[in-house]
């Protein structure tokens, strides 16, 4: 039995309802809109579009209300939520507004020094410039070409690590001359 003197609690709207939408990480540079299905308690099929905005993250969840479940007529509509799940390409990770990569270029250009074309996730084209001598693990940042922060919308960085890619040589010439490169190397040092 139920103390008459406690109120009795009547639930005030249908139940909520829980998804989830997988995007990849290119789509939270712009925000994106996506098409939706979900099932209500009543097994009717739902459609909303949602508005997946720039800077979203993991874990990050939309509130649409009135979305939810409807099963009971006498009761108001329950909630939406719908939780954002990122999924990186391979080759790149966020780190907060931050994207980072990693470029693999030829040991000379290293030792040289060069400019590379550096293609981001929204399909712009970055030059960078590499200093010469740049060590192996060096990470260069590109400014303002990361992800756009939720609430002030300023941009994150690129951050473009440098691995070197070393040729197969096998021409015993071309061996010998890089021997004696580097012997005059020694000797200036």
């Amino acid at each position: 039995l139920q103390d008459p003197r406690q109120p009795r609690h009547r639930p005030q709207k249908n139940p909520d309802i829980h998804i989830k939408v997988n995007i990849n990480l290119a789509d939270v540079i712009m925000g994106k809109n996506e098409l939706i299905q979900y099932r209500l308690g009543t097994g009717k099929m739902e459609t909303v579009t949602v508005d997946i905005p720039a800077g979203a993250k993991t874990g990050h969840t939309i509130q649409y209300q009135g979305l939810g479940d409807n099963s009971n007529s006498n009761l108001t509509r329950g909630d939406l939520y719908v939780k954002i799940q990122i999924h990186d390409p391979k080759g790149w990770a966020r780190d907060g507004d931050n994207l980072i990569t990693k470029k693999s270029i030829n040991v000379f250009d290293i030792l040289t020094g060069c400019a590379i074309i550096v293609e981001t996730l929204d399909n712009r084209k970055v030059n960078l410039r590499i200093p010469q001598g740049t060590k192996p693990g060096t990470i260069l940042s590109i400014n303002g070409y990361g992800i756009p922060n939720l609430n002030t919308r300023r941009k994150g960085n690129l951050y473009v690590q440098i691995e070197p890619e070393i040729p197969e040589i096998t021409d015993p010439e071309i061996i010998q001359k890089l021997n004696e490169i580097r012997t005059m190397i020694e000797e200036k040092q």
